[in-house]
């Protein structure tokens, strides 16, 4: 059932996890250049549910924001609190406050009284550093992505960094010739990984929210099942996987293999 919305907004008390001051945070700085923290605080928030997709870089939320909007009830949820979509959108609608800039993209993007949007764990800082986290708790839902395996993960995350090709529609800007590998690189991406999934754990616990887990790798098995399950996670009845409407494909090529295959013989 959607969360029940509480009339006191200042007796919720949200804890966000140490440890997120301690990730390089480029959100929250674009923020405070473009937003002043203190105002737009009390302002209304626009009149919808939220729905936050939790996500760690290339753990295949794109694919599953695809899935979840191809019903045509939930838009596709988009990454509108990264600090390069904040330049745009606040340029283009002349958003002076993140309590604005919330309304000029539920506006342009929600559906059926609810915004999906893709969160990232430095992004959930953000919303509380601008004291709008506790604010929309109450109207929200929490949908973790994860991936099972986190080597691959690292990998299709380091190849995406070098080719910038962050979708499978996007061209990339490297042959897979060029590319250069580094298992040192590879266990770093591996601990971060590890580390924001931890904290958005760490989040969850601390704030007694019980998130809806997807694992990628179960879920692209069978989408339907899961959107199924989603929709009425949410209280809004199963959701229809519609392929047509799909146009993200999975990235997986034979350097992958290659590279995993590598990764693990230079670690044995």
């Amino acid at each position: 059932m959607p969360a029940e919305r509480i009339v006191n907004q200042r007796d919720i008390s949200i804890v966000v996890p140490a440890g997120i001051d301690a990730i390089d945070n480029p959100h929250i700085e674009t923020a405070r250049t473009i937003f002043t923290e203190s105002v737009g605080r009390n302002a209304a928030l626009p009149d919808v549910d939220f729905i936050f997709l939790c996500f760690t870089n290339r753990c295949g939320s794109n694919l599953v924001a695809e899935a979840i909007g191809s019903s045509l009830r939930l838009n596709v949820a988009g990454e509108y609190l990264n600090h390069d979509t904040i330049l745009e959108i606040s340029e283009r609608f002349g958003s002076k406050d993140l309590c604005t800039y919330l309304h000029d993209i539920a506006t342009l993007e929600a559906k059926n009284g609810r915004l999906v949007m893709k969160v990232a764990i430095t992004q959930i800082a953000m919303l509380h550093k601008f004291g709008l986290l506790k604010r929309v708790f109450n109207r929200s839902r929490f949908l973790m992505v994860q991936r099972k395996d986190l080597l691959r993960q690292a990998i299709s995350l380091e190849i995406a960094w070098q080719n910038q090709q962050w979708k499978s529609t996007m061209s990339a800007t490297k042959p897979d010739s060029a590319l250069v590998f580094s298992a040192d690189r590879l266990r770093e991406l591996i601990d971060d990984l590890e580390n924001q999934n931890d904290l958005f754990m760490e989040f969850f616990t601390l704030n007694g929210i019980r998130p809806y887990v997807v694992t990628y790798e179960y879920f692209i098995t069978n989408p339907a099942f899961y959107l199924a399950d989603i929709g009425n996670w949410l209280g809004i009845g199963p959701l229809d996987y519609i392929q047509a409407n799909i146009s993200l494909e999975r990235q997986t090529r034979a350097i992958h293999d290659v590279w995993r295959e590598r990764f693990l013989a230079e670690r044995r």
